[in-house]
Parts: structure tokens; sequence; C-alpha cells
């Protein structure tokens, strides 16, 4: 019995309705970082909006594969039940292969956008565990390039891609594009998901903050499940009778489209710690807040005229690092922030308040402490 795909319309709404909550996101993120803090982007913001720009040139095609019929619940893969005009069939066959480079596109800037704000998250003495950090960001680096470069360039001409006849390319290199693009994306989401889960042991983060990265990487298991379901469905498909096209078609958008939105949670942090900032009563009402150390008691900064507080890690994580002791021993700071109602701006703002330069290069990562083995051994 021939299986039925969901049809054109719930491609394009799921697609557009993901697209759009990673928009909401986004803006939120530029908002906050450009209006509010007059601080420059970070990388990962500027791989999360090429990313949101790629995912959108991949939705747009398919509105052109909807209004062509290729997305009728009958339609295969092979389009062997499409009744359109030939012209159509080449140009549906030029536009499959032209729409799977943002598809890729969208996929490794997801990544890369993550494996950004890690570069923030792991502190720099953490040496082994960013050298294994970078050496994820070099294999999915060659991940993207391996699965543009099979894509584009596996069979040539590459009007063979969109001919029709015994010039078409074969359909063992179909299979072969898609099993090596599907290997590579699903390998490196996995080691990218993995690694943040080395160091969260060895953190302290309140509980909200833990609730919120969990949920984040529950949402990546997620993902993982669709893109698991999207290959097994393409593999485990009848010879006689193909997939729906516009099966496969939801599968891809949701597996990519979901990338997107985890790639742009992290974005939304500064706003959930400054609302419990401005929330949280304090017996104190000067303005500041301050950070202990044993005995010692350090101004660790200030919150602005919005409620959103400016860190001092100058480089994010990275300059979080370890108090050598008398004893030779190497421990953590333990901060305790305390936070109150009347914030101040003068150590964070210039006198013409505006934000200073060094300021606008901040990251909005925060690490409270570590626990060493030197720690330990100290408690």
């Amino acid at each position: 019995m021939a299986v039925l795909g969901p049809g054109g319309v719930a491609v394009i709404v799921s697609q557009w309705l993901l697209i759009s909550i990673a928009a909401a996101i986004i803006a939120a993120r530029l908002w906050l970082r450009v209006r509010i803090q007059r601080r420059r982007l970070w990388a990962s913001d500027i791989f999360m909006i090429l990313a949101w720009l790629s995912s959108v040139a991949t939705a747009s095609f398919d509105i052109v594969f909807f209004r062509l019929g290729a997305l009728e619940p009958h339609i295969d893969t092979f389009l062997r039940q499409y009744d359109g005009k030939m012209e159509d069939v080449v140009l549906m066959l030029k536009l499959f292969w032209v729409g799977s480079i943002p598809f890729y596109f969208t996929f490794y800037l997801c990544k890369a956008a993550l494996l950004a704000t890690f570069l923030q998250l792991f502190p720099r003495f953490m040496t082994y565990r960013r050298a294994a950090l970078w050496c994820v960001v070099a294999f999915t680096a060659t991940c993207f390039v391996v699965s543009i470069g099979y894509h584009t360039i596996g069979c040539l001409p590459v009007s063979r891609n969109w001919s029709i006849g015994k010039d078409a390319c074969p359909v063992k290199f179909m299979g072969t594009s898609f099993r090596l693009a599907w290997s590579l994306h699903f390998v490196s989401d996995v080691l990218i998901f993995a690694m943040p889960w080395t160091i969260l042991h060895e953190i302290q983060t309140k509980g909200s903050m833990k609730v919120g990265i969990y949920l984040t990487f529950l949402l990546g298991v997620v993902n993982l499940s669709f893109c698991i379901v999207r290959f097994t469905t393409i593999e485990l498909a009848d010879g006689d009778q193909s997939v729906p096209l516009s099966l496969i078609d939801l599968w891809s958008s949701l597996d990519c489209n979901i990338t997107l939105v985890i790639a742009c949670l992290p974005s939304l942090r500064p706003y959930l710690h400054s609302r419990k900032a401005i929330m949280e009563p304090s017996g104190d009402y000067h303005g500041k807040y301050a950070s202990t150390t044993g005995k010692k008691s350090t101004t660790r900064g200030a919150l602005t005229k919005h409620g959103f507080e400016s860190l001092d890690e100058e480089r994010g994580a990275g300059a979080l690092s370890p108090t050598p002791t008398a004893g030779g021993l190497s421990v953590m700071r333990t901060t305790t922030i305390q936070v109150h109602r009347e914030p101040s701006v003068s150590s964070d703002l210039a006198p013409g308040g505006t934000w200073g330069r060094d300021e606008r290069d901040k990251s909005d990562i925060e690490l409270v402490a570590v626990k060493t083995p030197a720690a330990r051994e100290e408690v």
C-alpha cells in the first residue's frame, strides 16, 4: 500500500513556524546586545544570523515546489506520479540540487554558533578539554567541506544532476551522497552535544541555569531522533514505491529548523538572569553588589539601567583562572553574588552615558566556580 505524505501545507507551516521562533530569539538577542548593552556582536551571534538567513533560503525552495505541485501527498522522491511538464521536472531537479547547498549551510552554521558559544564556556585553564573542543571544531569544518564538495563535484559535469535519461547522475551516486552527508552531520552533532557534559558536572551553576541547559540539550536529543527517523525512512523505503517527497521534506525541515532553534536558545540566558536579578530581594540598597572569596570582598560589577548584569570576563569563560594558595595548591574562587534593587550604572557606562570601549567586547556567559581536584582536597 502506498504511503501518503503530509502534503505541502503541513511542510511549509512547520518550517515557517520554527523559522519565526528562531527569528524572535535572534531579534531579542540583537536588541539586548546592540541596543541595550551597546556591545559588539560575538561570533556566535553572526553565525546565528547567517544560519537563519540560510534557513529562510532553504524554506523558500519548498514554496516553489509547492506551487509546482511536487509536495502533493502522493508524489514520491523520484517524481514518478508527477503529471506536470517535462520542463517543470527539469526545473525541480535543478532546484533540488541548488537547494541542498543552503540546507547544508544551515546545519553547519548552527553547529558553528554552538561551537563559538562553547569556546566562551570552556575556561582556558582546561587545556585538554579546550584542545578536544578545537578537534571537534576541525572535524565539523571538515564534515562541511566534504559534504558540500561531494555534492557539488561528485557527479560531473554539474548539469548531469538535473538531466533526465542516460545523461543523469547514477542512482548509486545519489544514495552515496545522502549517506555520506547524513553520517557526517549526525556524528558531528553527537560530538557537539556531548562536549558540554565534560565540564557541566564540575561547574557550580544555579538551579534555574541547570534546568535551562538540560532542557536545551533535551531538545537536542529530540532533534537527533528526527535525524535518525529521516535516515531510516529513506533507507527502509520500498523499492517499487518510494517515500513521499513531502514526508522526506517534512523530516528534513524539522531536523534543520530545530537545530536552528537550539543554536539560538543559549542567547536568551542574559534575559533570564536579568529578570531574576531585578526580582530578587536584598538587604542592601546601595546600588552595588559584591562577590566574596573566603574573607576577601571585591566589587564585581554593576547592573545597567535596564537591569542587565555587566560581567567582568573580558573574553568569556576564558578569563576565569585558578587562584594559587600558599600551600601550592590551585583552587577556584567561589563567588557569591548579591543583587540589589537599585542598580548602578556608574561602573559600566562612560561619562557620556555610553558603554566604554572594553565593555562592548565582554561576554555575557558567567561561570560561578569549578570544583577542581585541588579544591576538593582543600575542603
